[in-house]
């Protein structure tokens, strides 16, 4: 017969007691907190400070928004990359556009609407337009402003699955009206 001598690892044990509590509880918690609408960041800008502000808009979380006032012949370009699961984005105001793009190496899921608001003389009030995107995809803006007025362009996390990584800008640029040169992008 054989004999085994060895004695029981405690301290494995009571480290493993442990964990287990602690990551119950923090399942819990998510849980808890998965229906409260998180805390946007927003970013106020114009043409002028369009690209700073777009390029450290997810320094502080994964909701976010960038609104602005522009002027007719502004051109505003913005291209995000996502890598995660849950994600919608909103276009408002003078920013709204039906040419989004949605690129990207793949693989993505995505959705894109588009809502246009008419008054009784059936003149455009407001257009929206918001999609989804989950996976590793690119959600490129690319608007030239035809009005003046306020525009903005929001980012949610809308799923309780972590991303691989935080959305990033990975090109912003702003061209005021009248100007001839192009700002660089990113």
């Amino acid at each position: 017969m054989l004999n085994d001598s060895t004695k029981p690892n405690w301290i494995a044990r009571i480290a493993l007691l442990a964990i287990v509590p602690a990551a119950v509880g923090g399942w819990l918690l998510n849980e808890a907190n998965h229906d409260k609408e998180p805390v946007a960041v927003v970013v106020s800008t114009g043409c002028d400070g369009f690209k700073a502000d777009a390029l450290k808009l997810f320094d502080n979380g994964e909701t976010v928004a960038l609104s602005g006032a522009f002027a007719p012949g502004d051109r505003v370009r913005l291209a995000i990359d996502f890598k995660g699961l849950g994600y919608s984005w909103d276009l408002t105001g003078v920013l709204a556009t039906k040419n989004v793009k949605l690129t990207g190496p793949g693989p993505y899921n995505s959705n894109k609407y588009t809502s246009v608001t008419r008054d009784k003389s059936d003149v455009i009030t407001s257009i929206t337009s918001r999609g989804e995107i989950s996976g590793f995809g690119t959600v490129e803006v690319d608007v030239d402003v035809r009005k003046a007025g306020d525009g903005a362009i929001t980012i949610k996390k809308t799923g309780i699955v972590p991303s691989l990584a935080a959305p990033k800008v990975t090109s912003a640029s702003c061209i005021a009206s009248g100007e001839k040169s192009i700002r660089p992008t990113v």
